[in-house]
């Protein structure tokens, strides 16, 4: 990105460095689509709202994975419950 283009939209670099802490090694395979929704999304309501929706999208997979895995060992007959792990 040069400044030009940074100086239009700083909220680009924003998009793409979070989503490369997500991706992180797979951040490659998904670089053009990122590039051209960072350049999209051009107030900071924007990115907040964006984060908002990976996030929700995060929870949502995460949830569903888990009730799955619930529902293969309830038929294996095993009582699952998954709690929030505590810090000391």
């Amino acid at each position: 990105m040069n400044w030009m283009q940074y100086l239009a939209n700083p909220q680009a670099v924003a998009i793409k460095k979070y989503m490369y802490e997500i991706l992180q090694d797979k951040y490659g395979e998904h670089d053009q689509l990122i590039e051209r929704v960072s350049h999209s999304l051009t107030t900071g309501k924007d990115v907040e709202g964006f984060g908002k929706l990976i996030a929700a999208v995060y929870e949502s997979g995460y949830f569903k994975a888990v009730n799955d895995h619930r529902e293969t060992l309830t038929k294996m007959g095993l009582k699952v419950n998954v709690v929030p792990e505590v810090k000391n």
